[in-house]
């Protein structure tokens, strides 16, 4: 290469449809005197794809001439003849045997680098930090010393036709090996036949008995007291001028008796014969799949209706509800019912709440961290603000970002999800999440799932962003949410069930919210209130920002809501988050205002109305996150392994913050205070060290705490107004009241 004047470098490529091309690196070959050139370190050559770019540099990239580019990404999902030529001052690029590029004014050639290429590479990039370039295939790689003229490249090119056809032929074996049908045994109703698969294969089907199952795969069952049917599906795959057959063998039950659709129907209610745990309204079928009607009737109308909607929880600390809910089936003159036991779990004692966040965009900000707060409003990072769990140990790609906790329907399981990602590698480079569980927020089953090698139909997507968690109280399930995008579409917000493991996603994704108006959304949050699923999401179309849609069912017919924008900033936001404030009718919606490096928190009523709340705090600076309440064992457990700016307070939060008289025995100046509080312990309790330190308001929210306190506060933060002071000693509890000025 250190030699070369007229050269040629020309090869067969196919880049599959699923690589990510589009972010920094992406070489199809690169001839380097540095296995990782800096912006002034390193000579090389190279070309890549994300811009069809041929360059040289004689000093780090800081100094590259961009010799020859379209600026645009290559084609994949089919083989092209990839060729460079230089003739002196003129560089040429073909595609195929087409000149799609050229430029007569080059300033280097390869002899200019002036010293042997060391490092010679096909796929990877000169620079450490750079991608490689993934799922693409080379054949007959050549380098010439001279220029090629037009009819050796367009003899070169003769080649391709080949290659596509056995490629075509490949991606045909790889679709038939891989094409099922979720159930042919017993089909009672319509059955769905794909008809596309990965690598744009065509898919046809025939029935042998349309009059039974239809070419679209709608089935007429047979009337009762027919046999079961037997029909052949026969499954025509085709790309280009290929085609293979696939036979699936289907049998169709005829439709029961009444008595045994009685029977099934009532076998098919989601529900146990143990105990049902319900927190979410229940969606109760007026009819079965094997046409009873059914009717339902609560035996504790205060507490579920009839229509199965969830009118009140037990307060904390009174005792969870357990009613019987029957239902009764009936088609023709055959009738059966069932009852089912359900628990109404009462609402748990809160204690704070617990903030799970990243930091950023590179290194180890782009991890899980936890904070607490014992108000909602102020929080303190635990474990120092360093990650609870290591990126590198739980993901794929080594970064992981918007982490979303969820409380599990028992109470006592926890679900997180996170976004496996690194943005060093580019903002479409992401195909996949993590799913953790544990049941004490210290020790994480985890497991990545990688949605474009799983599932066949999102092979191509080059973002999967934000997931969150819900519990589907009608499926029983857990489902699974987030943005995903393919290619240069738009993001669509999708759904999937996970397994009970909660370790794999156990449904293929479909879609669950796009955007009205045909515009991006992302960073979806279902809160729950009043029977109906509150949707928040980030618009990224015209005047983006945070919208809502609602639905009374958690998985499908969200609709946008009023077509407004809930944030209270003209500043650029995203990554919101709805929670509820224990012990209290207001909402909190917060979301991440990141051109600004500040979180804003505003709270509502009724998820309509919003306004921004002041005095907000952190210790740390957060990305897009989520918080929920945990109740006091739970926050003694975090504090204990994680460590905390104080220790929790020691005993019941109401009761720790009502206001008593003031002591004489605890003395402040000056008052009103403006910048700094002092205070000052008198007779027995003077000699008495303060070993934590709490200022409210006279509504009990925290504002102030500190452990092992001096005798002077910094106040200069809070507004003006009245405040309280609680001092904790070894014996007893000091309290007073101050004004702010």
């Amino acid at each position: 290469i250190a030699g070369l004047e007229d050269f040629s470098i020309t090869t067969a490529i196919y880049i599959d449809e699923s690589s990510n091309i589009t972010g920094n690196g992406n070489f199809v070959w690169a001839f380097s005197t540095s296995p990782a050139c800096g912006q002034y370190t390193g000579k090389y050559m190279a070309y890549r794809v994300n811009r069809q770019r041929y360059a040289l540099s004689i000093g780090g990239y800081s100094n590259e001439v961009a010799a020859v580019e379209t600026g645009t990404a290559s084609r994949k999902g089919s083989w092209y003849q990839l060729t460079y030529t230089q003739q002196g001052s003129k560089g040429s690029l073909f595609i195929d045997s087409t000149e799609v590029k050229s430029s007569s004014s080059l300033a280097y050639i390869p002899k200019d680098i002036g010293q042997a290429t060391s490092y010679n590479w096909i796929g990877r990039p000169p620079f450490s930090s750079d991608a490689y370039l993934k799922n693409t295939l080379i054949s007959d790689f050549r380098i010439y010393n001279r220029a090629l003229s037009p009819e050796e490249i367009k003899a070169l090119s003769a080649q391709i036709a080949g290659l596509n056809a056995a490629m075509n032929l490949e991606l045909l074996k790889e679709a038939w090996q891989k094409l099922s049908l979720a159930d042919t045994t017993d089909i009672t109703s319509d059955i769905q036949l794909p008809l596309s698969a990965a690598g744009e294969v065509v898919i046809s089907w025939t029935s042998s008995h349309p009059d039974i199952i239809s070419h679209q795969g709608k089935v007429e069952r047979p009337a009762a007291g027919s046999d079961t049917a037997h029909v052949v599906l026969r499954a025509s795959l085709s790309k280009a001028e290929d085609t293979l057959y696939k036979h699936f063998e289907i049998s169709v039950l005829p439709f029961f008796s009444p008595e045994i659709s009685v029977q099934r129907d009532l076998e098919a209610l989601p529900f146990s014969e143990l105990e049902n745990t319900v927190k979410y309204k229940l969606h109760l079928p007026s009819a079965g799949a094997e046409g009873s009607s059914l009717s339902w009737i609560s035996d504790n109308t205060a507490y579920l209706s009839h229509e199965g909607n969830l009118l009140q929880q037990a307060r904390a600390g009174e005792a969870d509800v357990l009613l019987n809910l029957q239902v009764t089936a009936r088609k023709e003159q055959a009738e059966d019912s069932r009852t089912f036991v359900l628990r109404i779990p009462a609402e748990l004692r809160y204690y704070a709440y617990l903030f799970s966040y990243f930091t950023g965009n590179t290194g180890s900000q782009e991890a899980i961290r936890f904070a607490l707060s014992f108000d909602g409003y102020n929080y303190k990072a635990l474990n120092n603000n360093n990650p609870i769990i290591s990126s590198e140990e739980i993901s794929q790609m080594g970064g992981v970002r918007d982490p979303h906790i969820l409380r599990g329907i028992d109470d006592t399981t926890f679900y997180m999800v996170v976004t496996d990602m690194k943005s060093a590698l580019g903002w479409n480079s992401n195909h996949g999440i993590v799913m953790l569980k544990s049941k004490d927020k210290l020790n994480w089953d985890h497991s990545a799932v990688d949605i474009s090698a799983e599932f066949d139909e999102f092979s191509s997507i080059n973002r999967a962003w934000a997931p969150q968690t819900i519990y589907d109280q009608n499926a029983g399930k857990y489902m699974l949410y987030w943005s995903m995008r393919s290619g240069s579409d738009i993001d669509v917000i999708h759904y999937a069930y996970a397994n009970e493991e909660f370790n794999a996603l156990a449904t293929v994704p479909r879609v669950l919210y796009h955007s009205p108006d045909a515009t991006a959304c992302i960073d979806g949050d279902i809160i729950y209130k009043d029977g109906r699923y509150h949707m928040f999401y980030k618009n990224e179309g015209t005047g983006n920002g945070i919208k809502k849609a609602v639905s009374d069912y958690v998985n499908r017919d969200y609709q946008q809501h009023n077509n407004q924008y809930y944030q209270q900033t003209s500043s650029a936001v995203e990554g919101s988050c709805v929670f509820k404030l224990y012990d209290s009718d207001s909402y909190v919606l917060m979301y991440d205002v990141y051109t600004s490096g500040r979180y804003e928190f505003t709270t509502s009523s009724d998820l309509e109305n919003f306004s921004v709340i002041g005095g907000i705090s952190m210790d740390f600076t957060p990305r897009h996150g989520t918080v929920i309440p945990i109740t006091r064992e739970e926050t003694r457990r975090l504090v204990e392994q994680w460590g905390y700016g104080f220790d929790p307070i020691p005993e019941d939060t109401a009761t720790a913050l009502q206001f008593v008289p003031l002591k004489q025995d605890l003395l402040l100046w000056p008052l009103p205070a403006k910048e700094q509080l002092h205070f000052r312990l008198n007779g027995d309790s003077k000699a008495q060290q303060a070993l934590d330190v709490l200022v409210t308001g006279l509504d009990g929210r925290v504002w102030i705490r500190e452990l092992k306190a001096r005798n002077s506060l910094d106040c200069s933060s809070l507004p003006a107004g009245s405040y309280i002071l609680r001092l904790e000693t070894e014996d007893r509890t000091h309290r007073a009241v101050f004004i702010k000025k």
